[in-house]
């Protein structure tokens, strides 16, 4: 196409020069070079502006966004086992006993890629068609990808006894919120937000949604490119797992435009049944994300244990900040691995609180509410340790405990009940 107008300009140049004749006067002959020049001139002009437009729409398609792969012929296998396949697959119907995310999920804190969360579930009154959720993922040290696909399980219920159940393997669409993070690193890790999409064919406000983790998740990096991601290599922060399980019960919403901070260095201590996790309060985060306004004073759900703990409440104990989480009404038991790494958002869900703990990869000490009344006994200002204190205690009770049966041992005996005047009275009677 860029060379059309050239090739016609080339024809009518040649055509002029053969089609001169002799026998024409000067003065037409110079008439006609200057009608031949008007129109050679507006040839140049419109092959220019040909060319330009040629070349302002070939740049866009050079830094267009990526596409997503298109969808694949789905990959049976049988009923017993497990999906295999590619994330990208059409979506089809499956046997409802078919196993679902039978893939152990390891627990490696060291993933390049890692799940915090799952959140913002929405769909039609209908609940066929288009449904939405978001996922928080977690990059360290990796370049943040542009889109991720996942392979979802459909379980739908029968509200009548006449109807079956059914289930259906579908394809999900997770598209990164923040477009300028695509291809950046975090090297000390960041949460970002995907924004994810599917489609049902039947009502999925009466079904159950599963990640599929038997499928390994399809990556779209910035260039178009794309690559396969095994669940071993992906780690579920705090109850990300569980969440994973049933994604249309997680419908607390979180801004996508989060800000975010980190509690680093963090140790955990109890105060009765508050675990007291006391860290380096960090909110200055990479460029990546904008300063953040994350301040003592505010509080956050945490998510550990499988359970949810509201109003953790951020403290400032200068130079340290603190957390401090009641759980007497859902005892924890977790590890500092465990803890390491989860998130909290708060009643907004425009503020996320990560927890980073000290040697949080690879220390696995137990984190679990004490059992009893739950306090924390102290040394007294005597300077007495607890075990003395309760020394003493004893034996003041031994001594109170002999002290009573000596009274007892000593106390006088009542005298005997004389019988004898009794029987006689009644012989006098008689």
């Amino acid at each position: 196409m860029k060379y059309i107008f050239t090739l016609l300009l080339l024809a009518l140049t040649f055509q002029s020069i053969f089609s001169e004749q002799e026998s024409i006067s000067q003065e037409e002959a110079k008439e006609k070079h200057i009608k031949k020049a008007k129109v050679l001139n507006y040839l140049f002009k419109v092959n220019e502006r040909s060319l330009r437009k040629l070349q302002d729409t070939s740049g866009p398609e050079e830094t267009s966004e990526p596409t997503l792969p298109p969808s694949e012929p789905y990959v049976f296998t049988p009923d017993d086992k497990p999906e295999s396949g590619n994330a990208a697959a059409q979506n089809h119907e499956v046997p409802v006993k078919k196993p679902v995310a039978s893939k152990t999920r390891t627990n490696n804190k060291k993933a390049k890629i890692q799940i915090s969360k799952f959140h913002s579930f929405k769909a039609s009154d209908s609940g066929i068609g288009p449904f939405t959720f978001g996922m928080l993922f977690y990059f360290i040290d990796r370049p943040i990808v542009r889109y991720i696909i996942l392979r979802l399980r459909i379980h739908y219920w029968s509200r009548l006894r006449n109807l079956e159940e059914s289930a259906e393997s579908v394809r999900s669409d997770c598209s990164l919120t923040k477009t300028e993070l695509s291809g950046k690193t975090a090297k000390d890790g960041i949460n970002v937000n995907f924004n994810c999409t599917a489609n049902s064919t039947k009502n999925v406000n009466n079904a159950n949604v599963t990640l599929n983790t038997d499928v390994p998740m399809t990556l779209v990096n910035e260039d178009g490119s794309s690559e396969p991601l095994s669940f071993d290599d992906v780690n579920f922060n705090g109850n990300a797992a569980t969440e994973s399980a049933s994604i249309q019960k997680n419908t607390k919403e979180i801004d996508p435009n989060f800000e975010e901070a980190y509690l680093k260095d963090t140790t955990f201590d109890w105060s009765g049944t508050i675990l007291v996790l006391k860290g380096t309060l960090d909110t200055n985060t990479p460029a990546l994300t904008r300063r953040l306004t994350v301040q003592a004073g505010d509080k956050f759900t945490m998510y550990w244990d499988d359970n949810e703990y509201p109003d953790c409440e951020l403290k400032q104990e200068s130079p340290y900040h603190t957390l401090n989480c009641e759980t007497s009404s859902k005892p924890l038991s977790t590890t500092v691995q465990g803890i390491h790494l989860t998130s909290g958002a708060n009643n907004a869900g425009n503020k996320i609180l990560n927890i980073k703990m000290q040697n949080g990869e690879t220390d696995t000490s137990e984190i679990n509410t004490p059992t009893g009344s739950g306090h924390v006994y102290k040394k007294s200002s005597s300077g007495l340790s607890g075990g003395a204190i309760a020394g003493i205690v004893i034996a003041c009770v031994v001594v109170l405990v002999a002290a009573a049966i000596a009274a007892i041992m000593l106390r006088k005996p009542s005298p005997p009940v004389d019988n004898t005047t009794v029987v006689d009275l009644k012989n006098e009677a008689i």
